[in-house]
């Protein structure tokens, strides 16, 4: 129930419009007009929507799961940019920790953090942090 401002009354929610139906957009009025004129056929079209949106996450889900499979397989394909013994996974933030050199020659030339993307993904938060942290030149070596 909600008390309404100008005459005090009290009524149920549901029957409240709090917007005036001029302010709608067009395409919330003919969604409105659609559902009250034919509540069939707004029924099925909510319940199409509804499952095209289950679909598209069913989908996201395998895409991401085939990414992190990828993440963890990369260094093992033989496109791979470094020798997978100088590899050594974090997975979080950053994929891998690659220590160029060390497995052919016992010595390490140089290190490189390593990213594995797939399809049309980009870095997140922190892998972008931690990218900044690296172009400015924010990486130490600390013994414990």
């Amino acid at each position: 129930m909600g008390e309404c401002p100008k005459c005090g009354e009290e009524h149920p929610l549901p029957k409240w419009n709090p917007f005036y139906k001029n302010m709608y957009p067009s395409a919330v009025k003919d969604a409105i007009d659609t559902a009250l004129a034919s509540p069939a056929q707004a029924k099925m079209n909510y319940e199409k929507l509804k499952l095209k949106l289950t679909t598209l996450a069913a989908q996201r889900s395998i895409v991401v799961n085939v990414g992190k499979i990828v993440e963890e397989i990369a260094p093992g394909l033989s496109t791979f940019p470094y020798h997978r013994s100088d590899c050594r996974s974090l997975l979080d933030p950053i994929d891998y920790v690659v220590f160029d050199g060390l497995a052919q020659e016992g010595k390490v030339r140089s290190m490189h953090f390593l990213d594995v993307k797939t399809g049309a993904s980009a870095l997140n938060k922190h892998q972008k942090q931690v990218k900044a942290a690296i172009e400015k030149k924010r990486v130490e070596f600390t013994l414990y």
